[in-house]
């Protein structure tokens, strides 16, 4: 598997949710660390595999086998946000005026 489809998750490494998790990553193989400094571990669906076949991957990993996920993972970051109260009544504002034109248009 070499294409990412989507991040689907990234295991919290129990830090504060203002501070983002750390892991030292190392690949050097011979470094006697090596098995240690793995980075973020990523929940992975890959295309054109099922969601049964989604695999967790160390980001060390993905960087070795030079693997694209930096974007897949931005898009999973701006996901993970919950939208505001006033966001959602934005939203909802704006698909019942989307909802108005069209019935406009198609009666």
């Amino acid at each position: 598997w070499i294409t990412i489809e989507r991040v689907l998750e990234v295991p919290d490494e129990d830090s504060p949710d203002d501070e983002e998790p750390t892991a030292e990553i190392i690949l050097d193989v011979t470094d006697p660390d090596f098995d240690s400094g793995t980075g973020r571990q990523f929940y992975i669906k890959w295309i054109n595999k099922s969601y049964s076949e989604c695999t967790f991957e160390f980001e060390r990993d993905l960087i070795l086998n030079e693997v694209e996920y930096t974007d897949h993972y931005a898009s999973y970051d701006k996901r993970k946000v919950k939208p505001t109260r006033e966001d959602m009544k934005r939203r909802d504002k704006e698909s019942d005026a989307q909802g108005r034109k069209l019935y406009k248009v198609f009666g």
